[in-house]
């Protein structure tokens, strides 16, 4: 996956770079006298530390972006809410410990299915945002904080959206096992409060960063700053609290993603000309 797209000669000399510093690293552990087990954890601690930077270098290799991240990471989500809360009907934030933990005793097979299609979306949703931000760095003639904004806040949403629904999908499997009701309940509340609030606030922040720099400029066509708007005040409404929409807020700002990603292609298209600022 981490060199999938790119040209053949530069996946080879990746790997072949990759292949020395593991043999490097490997050699002076044994003549460090260290065991196998020891490299071994130092090896994976290594990947783990560089992933991140990883990300980010594949990313901004030129032309090698998925470009229907935002389809498909609209597809995934969409797909992960009807299996897992409305295949089975989900109960309300305020219903009782028992009837919480008897949803998830009876619906955990839906409930980690449905969960695992939207955890796979992520790394659609970073392609997407990456190729945003490229488009929205375009339209600067100065340097502004909104694009790197735009990108970040829209990540750190969907790393709480997503971390959310892990919280819930261990009360699924631990509650299918019989645990404790009251402990599925506070795993459901802490999904939820995850999803409702601190997601909502930082995919807000994304959009009202994005709307900005629409207005400002024609890099995109200006009813999408317009739309930006319009799909941020009912994911502030649920941050704030002032408005509970269940899922609404959510559907929104999926439906906002596609007709992004639309504008992006379209603008990727033979006759489009350069942005004016």
């Amino acid at each position: 996956m981490y060199i999938a797209g790119l040209p053949a000669n530069e996946r080879a000399e990746r790997l072949a770079e990759i292949d020395c510093d593991l043999w490097e690293h490997v050699n002076d552990a044994e003549a460090a006298g260290h065991d196998a087990f020891r490299t071994s954890l130092q090896v994976t601690a290594r990947c783990v530390r560089g992933a991140p930077a990883d990300v980010v270098w594949r990313l901004d290799q030129p032309g090698t972006r998925w470009q229907f991240g935002g389809f498909a990471f609209a597809t995934l989500i969409a797909a992960g809410f009807i299996l897992g809360f409305y295949v089975p009907t989900i109960p309300d934030l305020d219903a009782p410990p028992e009837e919480i933990s008897a949803f998830y005793r009876a619906n955990a097979v839906w409930i980690v299915v449905g969960h695992a299609f939207i955890w796979s979306s992520f790394p659609f949703f970073l392609s997407f945002m990456a190729r945003l931000r490229d488009v929205l760095r375009q339209a600067q003639d100065e340097p502004s904080p909104m694009p790197e904004v735009a990108f970040w806040s829209g990540i750190v949403g969907s790393v709480l959206l997503t971390g959310a629904f892990l919280m819930t999908a261990t009360a699924a499997v631990y509650g299918h096992q019989g645990f404790d009701v009251e402990v599925a309940s506070a795993l459901y509340h802490l999904g939820g409060f995850t999803f409702h609030y601190l997601a909502s606030w930082a995919l807000a922040g994304s959009l009202v960063a994005t709307a900005l720099m629409l207005f400002k400029t024609d890099i995109l066509p200006r009813w999408l700053a317009v739309a930006s708007v319009a799909t941020a005040v009912p994911l502030l409404g649920e941050a704030t609290g002032a408005a509970y929409t269940s899922y609404g807020a959510q559907l929104l700002f999926l439906l906002w993603v596609v007709t992004t990603s639309t504008a992006l292609l379209e603008r990727d298209g033979p006759h489009r000309g350069p942005a004016r600022i």
